[in-house]
């Protein structure tokens, strides 16, 4: 358990899936998500290149954002999708909307349904508010608004929470065996004690709690290790002990693979 939670985040752990494996399968970089059978045939390549064992998807935390009315660049032989020019001003112009029905991640919903019904274990990977934001606009503007006016910051948490979860419901309705929630640009080392502390108390717990009610024993919860150390260190995740029932996972599925058990519990 120590070991699933000394880990260390790097640039190169961000990439799932290399620009070769993409080239050797016939795929432009730019065309990922243009079909489902693009995305199911690339993300069997990555599992068996891997010796993974199951397939994760997406191959980017960008999906999210884009079906927020991100302006995401597509991959290309330098680099994954990414952010272009931003398309927010602040947190009070973030509007709900359906993300299951954005082009991708319907593509995705469909590959899912299709990856899982030829009996592979399927892990899809969520993204969390502040690397969604950091799609959008400068998080220094975020965090400038949350100091100014904290509520504005508050609910636009909230909007985002809200359609993760519903989509959440429509990834486990796809067939998915594992949901890994993760949030790169939420990092300690990034956001500082004081807005670590606040987004693990007032996002984060709530949020990864509502997730495994919802997800049932269907579909696990796995969160990323970064994301398990703020938590433990504020005291609002614990080890499961032995005969206690944990209710999420912690492993970096794109590492160190898939996790025994739910060892972890909301404290």
């Amino acid at each position: 358990m120590n070991d699933v939670l000394s880990l260390i985040c790097s640039p190169e752990n961000q990439e799932m899936i290399s620009p070769e494996l993409i080239r050797s399968l016939g795929i432009a970089p730019s065309e990922i998500y243009a079909s489902t059978e693009n995305i199911v045939k690339l993300a069997k390549a990555a599992g068996e290149a891997d010796g993974r064992g199951f397939v994760l998807l997406p191959f980017c935390h960008t999906v999210e954002a884009k079906a927020l009315g991100a302006d995401i660049k597509p991959a290309d032989d330098t680099a994954g999708p990414r952010p272009g020019s931003c398309t927010l001003k602040g947190p009070e112009e973030l509007a709900p909307v359906e993300i299951a029905k954005s082009p991708d991640a319907a593509r995705l919903l469909e590959a899912c349904r299709e990856l899982s019904s030829e009996g592979l274990a399927v892990v899809y990977q969520l993204s969390g508010p502040v690397s969604i934001l950091s799609c959008m606009m400068p998080l220094n503007s975020f965090f400038k608004s949350w100091r100014k006016e904290p509520e504005a910051a508050k609910r636009c948490l909230d909007v985002i929470a809200g359609m993760l979860l519903d989509f959440a419901h429509d990834i486990r309705a796809a067939g998915v065996q594992y949901i890994s929630y993760s949030d790169p640009a939420g990092g300690r080392d990034i956001l500082g004690p004081k807005y670590s502390k606040l987004m693990a108390e007032e996002f984060t717990l709530p949020f990864l709690k509502r997730l495994a009610e919802a997800c049932g024993e269907e579909t696990a919860v796995t969160v990323c290790p970064l994301t398990a150390q703020a938590l433990i260190s504020e005291n609002l995740l614990a080890v499961a002990q032995a005969g206690e029932k944990g209710e999420i996972a912690a492993a970096c599925v794109k590492r160190s693979g898939l996790p025994e058990r739910r060892g972890f519990r909301f404290a």
